[in-house]
């Protein structure tokens, strides 16, 4: 069961595989218990936290995909009582689109539960005898950050389809002057977001910042505007854990 107070108390004895041997479950406890201990004689950083931050958004981002494929991931944000989330239908869907768009919320949810869940960690509000392993633990903190995440997702596709009503026409005066003393910081982000990225997704990405649909990148590029949507949805992705990587190490360095 949950501490009073503490959001992230999902309990994995409501789940199928709750109900554990005693004996697995004592073991359970000692195992986390040490974990625990030396992540935070490390100050949860190094390799044992990386390993175990991994292991736990790997099997993080599988949970959520099966949830939301099951349509039963609602029920389960509800249940916890952090509110009711509306579920698209289209997330539920077998196409590429609907498969990329999991992976991209299950991705984007881990990410930011692993910022709250290492918070937690290092607030000393996990506690080994409350009988949650860590790996429930962090679960918790993937139910409490999805919806959240799924709002975003909701607005930037309200806004990808409100772009694509805009015509080629449009593009000469929409698209405002940059002014490096307003947006320095900005850009200098961006770079080094993009400091990995191939020709071809530094070009859609930048003709996104640009204020250009995907249809109109499409039409520049060669491609499809389904095409320039995916690289988009990936990149996205891909940037929201390296910001969270860089925060972390940030916070490393003020301990």
């Amino acid at each position: 069961m949950s501490e009073p107070g503490d959001p992230l108390g999902w309990d994995a004895s409501a789940e199928p595989d709750g109900g554990a041997d005693p004996l697995e479950e004592w073991e359970r406890r000692q195992t986390d218990t040490e974990i625990y201990q030396v992540l935070r004689q490390a100050g949860f950083s190094g390799v044992l936290w990386r390993q175990l931050a991994e292991e736990l958004a790997r099997y993080g981002c599988g949970v959520l995909e099966a949830w939301l494929v099951s349509g039963v991931i609602g029920a389960k944000v509800a249940k916890e009582g952090h509110g009711g989330v509306s579920m698209p239908w289209q997330l539920r869907g077998s196409d590429f689109e609907a498969v990329e768009t999991r992976k991209e919320l299950a991705g984007e949810t881990a990410a930011a539960a692993m910022v709250l869940f290492r918070q937690k960690l290092s607030g000393g509000q996990w506690d080994p005898s409350g009988g949650r392993s860590l790996t429930s633990y962090f679960i918790g903190a993937c139910l409490y950050c999805f919806p959240n995440v799924l709002r975003r997702w909701q607005r930037c596709e309200d806004r990808w389809s409100n772009a694509q009503t805009a015509t080629s026409s449009e593009i000469g005066g929409r698209h405002a002057t940059v002014h490096p003393e307003h947006d320095v910081d900005a850009m200098i982000t961006l770079d080094e977001l993009l400091s990995d990225s191939g020709d071809r997704e530094i070009a859609i990405v930048r003709l996104c910042v640009d204020g250009y649909t995907s249809t109109e990148i499409a039409h520049v590029l060669g491609s499809t505007p389904g095409a320039v949507r995916g690289v988009l949805k990936r990149w996205r992705a891909k940037a929201q854990l390296k910001l969270i990587d860089d925060e972390g190490a940030g916070d490393e360095s003020t301990c």
